[in-house]
């Protein structure tokens, strides 16, 4: 472009930075198992990691578990704290 001065565009390929702990919190689940009542079936509810409504014993879950956990019947991803958003397109 005429006019336009390009000497501090970097030739150089930038360096990744590491990813930083929230940036890895954010990629653990954990799933809340609520047993079926009065003839209505048993649901599985996929959180991220620090949803409050997530049961505080619960097993860390990585990407690939909680999808299997969605593939169930009657499970779910909590909207509260985004997992349907996260997970809702790859499930």
């Amino acid at each position: 472009m005429d006019g336009v001065c390009h000497d501090r565009v970097p030739r150089y390929p930038l360096r990744r930075e590491e990813p930083t702990t929230q940036a890895a919190d954010r990629w653990a689940w954990k799933t809340q198992h609520t047993p079926g009542l009065a003839g209505r079936p048993a649901v599985s509810v996929v959180h991220v990691w620090g949803c409050e409504e997530a049961p505080q014993q619960a097993e860390e879950l990585d990407l690939f578990a909680a999808l299997e956990v969605l593939r169930r019947p009657g499970a779910v991803a909590c909207g509260e704290c985004g997992a349907d958003v996260a997970l809702g397109p790859l499930a």
